[in-house]
């Protein structure tokens, strides 16, 4: 068997730029997935091993009796490709989306020789604020209602916190709790096979993170430099006016393309005028703010204690 590195997330922490633009170009190791070319939509190295994937991510009864032909399939690919390591990217193996991240975990140890991990934290503050824009965006805002009418109306930011909170049993929000997920993985994984750093870390001085995940996972990058790395954003945030752009057409002309009735300059220029304005922020009140900061007060301590990562939920 072969071992393999898990790139857990947390979500919303550069998890695309590393998976589109560093894991796919490290030597001596093989990348198996999640997105494997730059810019294509191909998630994982086949579609037998994207299927291995759907099976651990959801609540499959009988996947310990399909252990040996994944382990053959992912022996197989790891041979050909001259490699001992397997390198897997996907922010989801640390929320809840079906089987609990304890769970996920074992089912990859089942697998694996060895399992080592990447975790990147974040201020939940900010985490959630980039997670609501995301939703508020892709899901209130384009998602088909009922089949035939778009949604036309999202929820404020602390109405979102306020669904998580109150009706949602906190599954995301104790996903965010760092330290917490952090003493349920060393129960399973030696403390040395854990790689931790922020997001915030991450901004400051990219070189420093991406080099040490380097010495981590034991290779060195190819094709791109590391700071050409460190320069990428793969996400960008909707505009001001994008957003209420999408509103408006939402509201008035459902489910039309509107770029067909213009000739293309006129549509590449009204684009820009779109992207030139701020990008959309949440807004949180002063309630939301200090119900946040309490919610992962005692966790974040520890976090700082133990580690020296400091979150500060302000």
């Amino acid at each position: 068997m072969v071992d393999a590195v898990l790139h857990i997330g947390a979500p919303k922490t550069a998890t695309s730029t590393l998976q589109m633009r560093f894991f796919p170009n490290l030597r001596e190791v093989l990348y198996l997935g999640k997105y494997i070319i730059p810019g294509s939509d191909d998630r994982y190295f086949t579609e037998d091993l994207a299927q291995v994937f759907r099976n651990i991510e959801t609540q499959n009864m009988d996947f310990d009796t399909a252990l040996n032909p994944i382990k053959d399939l992912i022996n197989k690919l790891c041979r050909e490709n001259n490699s001992n390591t397997a390198l897997f990217s996907d922010e989801s193996i640390s929320v809840f989306t079906g089987p609990t991240p304890a769970t996920k975990l074992h089912r990859y140890q089942a697998i694996f020789d060895n399992v080592k991990i990447i975790y990147c934290v974040r201020n939940q503050m900010e985490l959630l604020k980039s997670l609501y824009l995301v939703s508020h965006r892709s899901e209130h805002l384009r998602i088909y209602n009922f089949g035939t009418e778009r949604m036309k109306w999202a929820p404020t930011f602390d109405q979102w916190m306020e669904i998580n909170f109150r009706y949602c049993y906190k599954s995301l929000l104790d996903c965010l709790n760092f330290q917490s997920m952090i003493s349920m993985y060393v129960k399973s994984v030696s403390k040395d096979d854990i790689f931790i750093y922020s997001f915030e870390e991450f901004k400051q001085d990219p070189n420093n993170i991406l080099n040490r995940l380097c010495n981590f996972i034991g290779t060195t990058l190819i094709d791109e430099s590391i700071s050409e790395v460190a320069n990428y954003n793969e996400n960008r945030r909707a505009t001001v006016r994008e957003h209420g752009y999408v509103k408006l057409r939402n509201w008035f002309l459902p489910n039309t393309r509107l770029s067909k009735y213009f000739p293309r300059t006129l549509t590449e220029k009204f684009s820009n005028y779109l992207t030139e304005s701020n990008e959309m922020t949440a807004v949180a009140t002063p309630f939301t703010i200090e119900r946040v900061k309490n919610f992962y007060a005692a966790d974040n301590e520890k976090l700082d204690k133990i580690y020296g990562i400091n979150l500060n939920v302000n």
